[in-house]
């Protein structure tokens, strides 16, 4: 979810992980938010089409480096930016 505030957030925002929950569930949820916290917006994501990880920095790095070693495709290239673009956000 994306909430409107300083440049410096824009980007990059807090999650909530909620294990369990099934599609209706998930739907009363973004619901609720969306009525009840002013700002903010969001969207269901279906784990049949994405894969979701909460990657820690050591394994982020670990990615990146394995990455960097090989021949990758675009798709390759893209996932090394966006671990390197949070990588450099958080200051490693």
């Amino acid at each position: 979810m994306r909430q409107s505030g300083s440049a410096g957030d824009a980007k990059w925002y807090w999650g909530v992980d909620i294990p369990q929950l099934t599609r209706e569930n998930s739907e009363a949820v973004l619901s609720l938010i969306q009525r009840d916290c002013q700002g903010l917006s969001g969207s269901l994501v279906d784990p049949r089409q994405f894969l979701t990880l909460h990657i820690d920095q050591e394994s982020a790095v670990t990615i990146r480096t394995a990455l960097a070693s090989l021949n990758s495709s675009a798709v390759g290239e893209g996932l090394k930016e966006i671990i390197d673009e949070w990588l450099l956000w958080i200051g490693d």
